[in-house]
């Protein structure tokens, strides 16, 4: 990079830092520090006006008392300056940062505490799990011929319904001498109706005729918002719903129906809370 371009850039930066301190921050009392933190304006606006779910994050050791909310702002008091009203503010910079900034009168002490309050934040939400509590990663899917089963059923599909589906798969893939290269995908979807809709499917390394039970669905590789999740059903249930999340925080688009990947066996593992499950969702 050329020295005038560098140069331009760096007063841009701290242009666009100074006018968001000025614009969002500018109150009566004194701004006494404002920090620039790289998360998802969303993601990171929820975790800050969610104050029931401060303790996640706020550094141990130093307590407080919430005052009132507003649109991007919390006032509040520290146990060790409860005689001084503050606040902690967060702006937008732009899409994927946002400014957190804490204004007020405190002691020297109180002014330790904020400032590690700041950093405490910036910490937090730069980790996915925090967020999310699933790390979701963009990853690639080289899966590319499926054989699927798809019911409607009146319950949500237990363990061994599910299993006795990925049975019949795995002995069609046999009898036709295709070999299983991953794990068993699994989609279920309640509709309107209140019926399950039951979406049970293999990866082969190679594409199948299928039957009137079982369909062939053919892809390129894809790319995939995936997450590790353990646990049961309900579980699962949670990260899908974190999954939609973080696709919103990111403004993806979703182009296939989301699934979740089977890693543990579960007729062999009982115990729910032990069970591996992969949530999965193709993107655009």
């Amino acid at each position: 990079m050329l020295p005038n371009m560098k140069k331009w850039l760096l007063i841009f930066t701290v242009a666009v830092l100074a006018a968001g301190s000025y614009f969002i921050f500018s109150a009566p009392s004194s701004v006494q520090k404002v920090i620039a933190i790289q998360a998802k304006v969303t993601a990171a606006n929820r975790c800050f006006m969610d104050t029931s779910a401060w303790r996640r994050w706020w550094p141990a050791g130093s307590g407080y008392r919430i005052d009132s909310l507003f649109y991007n702002e919390v006032r509040f008091r520290l146990n060790t300056d409860m005689d001084k009203p503050m606040s902690l503010r967060i702006a937008q910079l732009n899409t994927d940062s946002v400014l957190l900034g804490w204004e007020g009168n405190l002691s020297r002490r109180g002014q330790v505490e904020m400032d590690s309050v700041l950093e405490a934040f910036r910490s937090f939400v730069g980790v996915a799990k925090n967020i999310y509590g699933v790390n979701f990663q963009r990853t690639m899917s080289n899966d590319s011929t499926l054989i699927t089963i798809i019911r409607m059923e009146a319950v949500y599909p237990s363990t061994d319904y599910i299993y006795e589906k990925i049975d019949s798969l795995q002995a069609y893939a046999a009898a036709n001498h295709a070999r299983v290269i991953n794990y068993p995908m699994l989609n279920v979807t309640q509709e309107a109706t209140g019926l399950y809709r039951v979406m049970i499917a293999l990866s082969l390394d190679k594409t199948l005729a299928g039957n009137d039970r079982i369909i062939i669905k053919r892809f390129v590789p894809w790319k995939m918002i995936e997450g590790e999740v353990l646990g049961g059903v309900r579980d699962v249930q949670r990260a899908m719903k974190q999954l939609y999340r973080f696709r919103d925080d990111y403004r993806l688009s979703i182009m296939a129906l989301p699934f979740q990947s089977l890693v543990t066996d579960r007729r062999q593992e009982r115990d729910s809370t032990k069970w591996v499950t992969k949530v999965l969702a193709p993107i655009s």
